[in-house]
């Protein structure tokens, strides 16, 4: 059974594994990966974690922050799921989970709506394209160049 809930302070070594495994291009090692994480997991106010567990194992994770103040919008900043766990709707799960989230705290701490969610993801990632349209999400516009010199797309769900 998956279970998703917010990442504590006890997950960071195993969200950090699950960096290496998804963007070894961006955290080939795991201390890189790990102070990332710790970094990230510190901007609490701003943002949190949400993971996937299956039998007590962290197989997935999703990283989420505000934009612009107290504004409604919310940026999807990573997501990973262990490639033994793919195919599983636990990208699915992590992202409308974690929405139901933000929902909730942007309303009871700022009295604010989410006004729209985006993303950025690699132009020739059909897999995840699939998985964004499912989750509401709608292509916007294409950047040229922005990651490793590889053309990257801007989704957007707004509410």
């Amino acid at each position: 059974m998956i279970k998703i809930r917010e990442a504590n302070e006890a997950d960071l070594k195993n969200i950090a594994e699950v960096v290496v495994v998804c963007f070894s291009n961006d955290f080939g090692d795991k201390n890189i990966a790990l102070n990332w994480v710790k970094e990230r997991f510190n901007l609490r106010t701003f943002s949190r974690y949400h993971i996937s567990e299956m039998d007590g194992k962290v197989v997935g994770y999703i990283y989420n922050k505000m934009l612009g103040g107290t504004s409604g919008i919310l940026e999807l900043e990573q997501i990973g799921i262990d490639p033994e766990y793919q195919g599983k709707g636990i990208g699915k799960m992590l992202i409308l989970e974690s929405e139901k989230f933000w929902k909730s705290y942007l309303k009871n701490k700022y009295n604010k709506n989410i006004h729209k969610f985006i993303l950025t993801t690699a132009k020739v990632n059909n897999q995840a394209h699939n998985l964004y349209a499912k989750c509401g999400f709608k292509y916007e516009c294409t950047i040229k160049n922005l990651y490793y010199g590889k053309d990257e797309e801007i989704w957007v769900k707004t509410y």
